[in-house]
């Protein structure tokens, strides 16, 4: 008898269950219960009748990509493979899909459209375009009774009251609801003030939001000129539409508050803004000024009229300094004549004569003898001092 491992006996089970066909493709019914969703996105929920349960695990990514989240106590089809989770030596369900339980022919239709949209392109990420930061005019397409249309009014007054509201009505639930949205659409598009439009309604049944499953619907937001964003039903519920739109919100506030700013912090930025901007003007200004101010002077020093100044200072400054020399001149020549008629006083005969000198002249031609060897016994003189004339005769020697 062979002994096999735990492992190998897990391993060898797997493989007997993903070898067979039927068990890869199912579609089993049951009601949920022990659902919960884990921080890494995966579920985890218990799928039972009255007979039996069986554990179900849908992930992330395919969680992502289907309409509805596992409710408890909700009916379900749920399609998935049976495979073994070895390590706990469970049986579980790997789920790839899921719809409440009598909805099977509507999921079908909305999985065939979308299927062939989204081949066409129409939902690719490319042809996202962004929302308007600052939208002067916002299009609202929904029923002007709709509890949804109060919602969004109100998040934007609160948000962005200075923004335009264009609503269009439309109906949102019934036969022609879809052709009343298109209607609308159109409507807002040839008004041409709209930047952006909210596609909203509040929860329902999956019947009630069918409308926003309708293929030509969808056509019109992939194709409108306009962002669109929609905001239909709760965060859980998904539409044809909301993957044809720009953004979807999981609800009609939201939606609101995705194409505003915020008011209160947009109010706070432009206080800044005007603060920073008052600051500039004012340095602006300090330093046109000052520019002003050297340019001025600059031009100031330039003039002619500010050379002529100069010139006429420099003219004054020399007639000052022409005075100044004058007088000095007049002083130097007033001390050299005082110090000549000094030196002439000095030398005068007469001063001479004063100091008991005199001078002797011939009486017959009045010339002035200066050496003795000059006269001639005989000769008749004159002496001269300073107070008188007194005659003499030479004597022989």
């Amino acid at each position: 008898m062979t002994i096999y491992s735990v492992s190998q006996v897990t391993a060898y089970l797997r493989e007997i269950l993903e070898e067979d066909y039927e068990l890869q493709a199912l579609a089993v019914r049951g009601e949920i219960s022990n659902s919960q969703r884990a921080a890494s996105g995966h579920w985890y929920f218990t799928l039972s009748d009255r007979g039996a349960q069986l554990r179900c695990v849908l992930w992330r990514t395919q969680a992502e990509n289907i309409l509805h989240s596992p409710a408890d106590g909700a009916s379900y089809v749920v399609h998935g493979r049976i495979s073994l989770y070895e390590e706990r030596g469970e049986l579980q369900l790997y789920v790839l899909d899921l719809q409440p339980d009598g909805e099977g022919t509507l999921y079908q239709q909305f999985m065939e459209i979308k299927n062939r949209l989204e081949q066409e392109g129409l939902f690719d990420s490319e042809r996202k375009r962004a929302i308007p930061a600052y939208p002067n005019a916002i299009g609202i397409v929904t029923s002007p009774e709709a509890a949804a249309l109060q919602d969004v009014m109100q998040v934007l007054r609160r948000r962005f009251p200075c923004a335009r509201i264009l609503l269009c009505p439309a109906t949102v639930q019934g036969a022609n609801a879809a052709a009343s949205m298109i209607q609308a659409l159109a409507q807002l598009v040839a008004d041409g003030r709209p930047e952006v439009i909210i596609l909203c309604r509040g929860g329902g049944s999956m019947e009630d939001l069918w409308p926003f499953n309708d293929e030509g619907l969808t056509r019109a937001v992939a194709h409108c000129p306009i962002p669109v964003v929609t905001g239909i039903g709760h965060e859980t519920d998904f539409s044809l539409v909301d993957f044809a739109a720009d953004l979807r919100a999981p609800t009609p506030s939201v939606a609101a508050e995705l194409v505003t700013p915020d008011g209160e912090s947009l109010l706070n930025t432009l206080q800044e803004s005007k603060i920073a901007l008052k600051r500039r003007i004012r340095e602006y200004l300090h330093d046109s000024a000052n520019r002003l101010q050297l340019r001025q002077d600059r031009l100031q020093r330039a003039s002619p009229l500010q050379k002529i100044n100069a010139s006429r200072q420099s003219i004054d400054d020399l007639r000052a300094l022409q005075a100044i020399l004058i007088r000095r001149m007049f002083t130097l020549q007033r001390e050299r004549v005082h110090n000549r008629r000094l030196r002439l006083e000095g030398n005068n005969p007469s001063s001479i004569l004063h100091r008991g000198y005199a001078y002797i002249t011939r009486v017959e031609d009045g010339r002035q003898i200066e050496r003795a060897s000059a006269l001639q016994g005989g000769e008749r003189l004159n002496l001269n001092f300073y107070d008188g004339v007194r005659q003499a005769k030479a004597m022989e020697e």
